[in-house]
């Protein structure tokens, strides 16, 4: 079992390393807490079910890469992303996920947005509100 924090998914190393837990574990889960702010990028991987002749080789790929780079490098590109590209379970996976937590996270903003906009309505006064705009 394994739990990696995300703060963005939306970059090539990340999604390297979504993609080697994809093949590394039998179930990977995007998962954004109830308790953390709508409008951030923060995600957890949950993953379950280590398959140790994939790790293994990915043990060894990373090795190799990090030999590969010079120290005043850094480690973006893990995989190739026409690699990632054409493996189409894993693209599909990725879509769907992030477009479940994108339909959440748009639920919540307008449920917070409907609330601000009640309790602005109950606690103001519109002539007020003209004389301070």
């Amino acid at each position: 079992k394994a739990i990696l924090h995300f703060l963005d998914t939306n970059t090539s190393l990340s999604m390297a390393v979504l993609y080697f837990a994809y093949i590394l574990f039998d179930r990977v889960s995007i998962y954004k807490p109830n308790m953390s702010r709508p409008a951030n990028a923060e995600r957890f991987l949950i993953c379950d079910g280590l398959r140790s002749k994939e790790a293994k080789a990915i043990r060894k790929y990373l090795e190799a890469s990090l030999e590969r780079v010079r120290p005043d490098e850094s480690l973006i590109r893990l995989i190739p992303d026409r690699v990632m590209d054409e493996d189409e379970n894993f693209c599909k996976y990725v879509i769907d996920a992030l477009n479940q937590l994108a339909d959440r996270q748009c639920r919540f903003l307008k449920t917070y947005i409907r609330m601000l906009d009640d309790e602005f309505r109950e606690n103001s006064h519109p002539k007020e509100c003209l004389d301070k705009c």
